[in-house]
């Protein structure tokens, strides 16, 4: 082996090394906080979403009743009022219960959801940086876009305990690098991928569908131009046009074999979302027409949302909305370069349109145009969908968490063209420039980690540095109640008597105390007959104490940056 050659193999080595012992951390420290987080108020209603949904599958189970399931009392699925909400995903965990007999604690079933969702995650992180790889991006610049996507305070905490929103953006990461790559090269594996985990995103939520749906039409587009170009004699040293080359002068079969292909595509994806979603299996068509209704006017839902220091119903929700969320809970330096990244392919794709071929800078020989095309489009759409309509959103916008990822790859791009636009100047401007933008996303992520780490387990609060004294006092904060396992441990810690009354909205983070903790807690009707009150401040506590709260007063805060997620009111 020559020296070129050992310099090269070492150098590969190298990196390799790198991206594994940056996975191995983040994999490390995903297994040291699982178990900080409390439980979500949908986490309970998932689990028996996915226990009714095994019951479906396993009969023989109705008559089992142990301490934490009793199945006799479960719902059929078809008359389940969340039968159209997939659990496909979250199955394993219940079939780890069954491998136990259903006797594992609830402790033990809500970490192993915990871990379980986190290691989805990682997974989706893992195929972000094969993605950017895939779009022609070198170690640095990939791993750069992962720390992107990880160092979001809110989505990193929701990859935990959120089993829905996190698991849907997660799949959705493994759905475009399938994508991406069926774009450039029409195979039979990334067809499958692409169906499979496009699919399991529709299994999630529904609005998943549009990804196999764009995907395969820019697909479409590809192998027609590509033989347009062909006819023409223009396919230069584009990889892709001198493999359609091969096919010219078949006449109409290429656009036939590419329709068929995406038919094909379509239909394969189709019968995975069937095969996912149990409920379907008896009426196929009809089934998922209902499906298709009940989530395009969700009706149901009539809690509030606490949005710029008021409270809303979902038939308030203002235009801005999921535009103010991302605004304000977005880490400043990957939303400002996500913003410059999306203004500065909208312009490319726009110069390419006016001059009917790519831009200077968008891969005029390759897929990476078609790919940026792609990426526009799947966060305009929704956006624009979510604007006009004006769907029944709560919770921030979480619903859109999906378009996270896209925001990093515009990031991305955005340092891409910086360093593309500084490596053409030359000396102490070139060296300065590069160290500026180095610096400033330096910074950025470091800044998200000082924060992280003095606010953990309460990082699914965090508000940006542009917006945080404003938004803090006028947005909901705790909406899921994970900080009140917290709040009950503090009260199990600090009084040491055999019976304490607490007054008690919902229990669902009880199973995460000790068994001792749990034996001594007396669970309330009334305030009256309250000596504890555990509050939250979010939309569903409506701003104020329950009626007959008199005496009580403020005992321990759970506080970030300086407002209360959650109080102890104790009576005097």
């Amino acid at each position: 082996m020559g020296a070129a050659a050992m310099g090269k193999w070492k150098a590969d080595r190298n990196r390799k090394s790198i991206v594994i012992l940056f996975f191995l951390l983040f994999f490390l420290y995903g297994c040291f906080v699982f178990r900080d987080y409390g439980i979500g108020v949908d986490e309970p209603v998932e689990r028996r979403s996915s226990l009714i949904t095994w019951l479906h599958l396993n009969p023989s189970l109705r008559d089992v009743v142990t301490d934490t399931v009793d199945f006799s009392q479960l719902q059929p699925l078809g008359e389940y009022q969340d039968r159209y909400y997939g659990v496909t995903v979250m199955l394993p965990c219940v079939a780890a219960e069954h491998l136990t007999g259903f006797t594992m604690p609830l402790s033990q079933v809500y970490a192993l959801r915990h871990f379980y969702n986190f290691l989805l995650f990682f997974a989706g992180c893992v195929f972000f940086y094969l993605l950017c790889r895939e779009l022609g991006f070198g170690t640095v610049l990939s791993l750069v876009g992962v720390l992107f996507l990880v160092l979001s305070p809110r989505i990193l905490a929701d990859a935990f305990y959120n089993l829905k929103d996190l698991i849907f953006l997660s799949l959705f990461i493994i759905g475009l690098y399938f994508g991406v790559r069926l774009i450039r090269c029409s195979t039979v594996r990334n067809m499958a991928g692409l169906a499979f985990f496009s699919a399991l995103c529709a299994n999630v939520r529904m609005i998943g569908a549009y990804l196999p749906v764009l995907c395969l039409a820019i697909a479409f587009v590809k192998r027609v131009t590509e033989k347009q170009a062909c006819a023409a004699g223009d396919w230069g040293n584009d990889a892709g046009l001198r493999e359609a080359q091969s096919d010219h002068g078949a006449g109409l079969s290429v656009w036939a074999r590419q329709l068929v292909y995406c038919l094909a595509a379509g239909i394969l994806c189709l019968a995975f979302y069937i095969l996912f979603t149990p409920v379907t299996w008896d009426h196929p068509l009809g089934r998922m027409r209902e499906i298709i209704g009940h989530f395009s006017d969700y009706s149901i839902w009539n809690d509030y949302n606490y949005y710029m220091g008021r409270y809303i119903t979902r038939e308030e929700i203002p235009w801005h909305y999921l535009p103010v969320w991302m605004g304000i809970t977005i880490p400043a330096v990957t939303l400002v370069m996500a913003v410059c990244g999306f203004g500065l392919e909208t312009a490319r794709l726009a110069a390419g349109v006016f001059r009917g071929k790519p831009a200077k800078g968008q891969g005029a020989d390759n897929d990476c145009w078609r790919n940026r095309l792609l990426f526009w489009l799947l966060f305009l759409l929704p956006v624009i969908y979510v604007i006009r309509k004006k769907p029944t959103l709560y919770n921030g916008w979480r619903h859109f968490y999906f378009l996270y990822p896209l925001c990093c790859l515009f990031a991305l791009f955005f340092v891409e063209a910086c360093r593309e636009w500084l490596g053409k100047k030359e000396g102490k401007v070139k060296k300065a420039g590069l160290c500026c933008l180095w610096a400033v996303t330096a910074a950025g992520f470091f800044s998200t980690v000082l924060w992280i780490g003095r606010n953990h387990p309460y990082d699914y609060v965090y508000f940006n540095e542009l917006a945080r004294e404003w938004a803090l006092p006028r947005f909901d904060k705790d909406y899921w109640g994970v900080s009140e396992k917290d709040a009950l441990n503090y009260i199990c810690a600090h009084d040491n008597r055999e019976r304490i009354k607490i007054f008690l909205l919902t229990d669902f983070s009880l199973p995460l105390l000790s068994e001792e903790d749990r034996s001594r807690i007396d669970r309330v009707g009334t305030m009256e007959e309250a000596e504890y009150y555990v509050h939250g401040y979010h939309a569903g506590a409506l701003g104020g104490l329950p009626e007959g709260s008199e005496g009580m007063e403020p005992w321990y805060q759970i506080r970030v940056d300086g407002y209360p997620v959650r109080t102890v009111y104790k009576r005097e």
